[in-house]
């Protein structure tokens, strides 16, 4: 499996969008706050404006709005898993481009 470093794919591949706007804005749903906080601290000091939602129903309603340009969604949360909100975003024809994150090691995971 690929280990990929965040802020050297995820920021540079977000340029690629940035170019066509002035401002990137980035929903982050993750439901452990630390890891949501650094996320958000390390995207806001790239310049990307990051909203964050802690649990899969919050989420879904935030990326339900259609103002995120990208969405960095984890995989394990309460109320409603990561690939649960995954499926119903595109059920909704939302088409947000999503970056899935997890502690989980293993494909069988």
């Amino acid at each position: 499996m690929c280990q990929l470093n965040f802020n050297q794919v995820c920021l540079v591949n977000l340029e690629i969008i940035k170019g066509k706007k002035s401002v990137i804005k980035i929903a982050i749903v993750e439901d452990e706050k630390s890891l949501s906080e650094a996320l958000c601290s390390i995207l806001n000091k790239n310049k990307y404006d990051t909203d964050a939602a802690y649990d899969g129903e919050e989420g879904l309603l935030y990326a339900a709005s259609g103002i995120y340009d990208v969405i960095l969604l984890d995989v394990m949360m309460p109320k409603m898993n990561g690939l649960s909100m995954l499926k119903e975003l595109r059920a909704q024809k939302i088409t947000t481009p999503v970056l899935m994150l997890t502690a989980l090691s293993q494909p069988a995971d």
